[in-house]
């Protein structure tokens, strides 16, 4: 088994773990899969990042897009400056914005961890992005973006 294929497999379990069957989250790319909580979307998928000194590591990274970014300036303004102020109340998550959208998002490097800590982070990612995307629309007057 390669060490790319391992890492697939740590990621179908920490989903497994979750109680969902990863065969419902699979896409067309085998190093991707989707994920939902409530009016979160969550999309995971297993990269070959560069690292500051020019070597690769594996890592996981899950993105959750949360909300349109408001028009308004002032609102816009408060949203990032909310979310940036809240960052780091976070262990792994964070909030970052790409265009007009604001993402909750989180990299690991899957060298050092195992499908029982997967888990525990696709929880904690999916129970974040659906509780703020909510309430950051209810603050800010703008959509979920899924």
């Amino acid at each position: 088994m390669s060490l790319l294929e391992k890492y697939y497999k740590m990621v179908e379990g920490g989903i497994e773990r979750l109680g969902v069957n990863p065969k419902t989250c699979r896409t067309d790319e085998p190093n991707k899969w989707y994920l939902h909580r409530g009016d979160a979307d969550v999309v995971v998928f297993v990269r070959e990042s560069m690292m500051y000194n020019d070597t690769k590591k594996f890592t996981l990274v899950m993105v959750s897009p949360l909300l349109r970014l408001p028009q308004n300036p002032e609102k816009r303004m408060a949203l990032l400056t909310h979310a940036m102020n809240t960052n780091h109340q976070f262990i792994n998550e964070r909030f970052s914005s790409d265009s007009d959208v604001l993402y909750m998002s989180s990299t690991i490097f899957l060298d050092d961890t195992n499908d029982a800590s997967i888990s525990m982070l696709l929880d904690s990612m999916s129970f974040y992005a659906q509780a703020f995307g909510n309430e950051f629309a209810t603050l800010y007057g703008e959509e979920v973006a899924n």
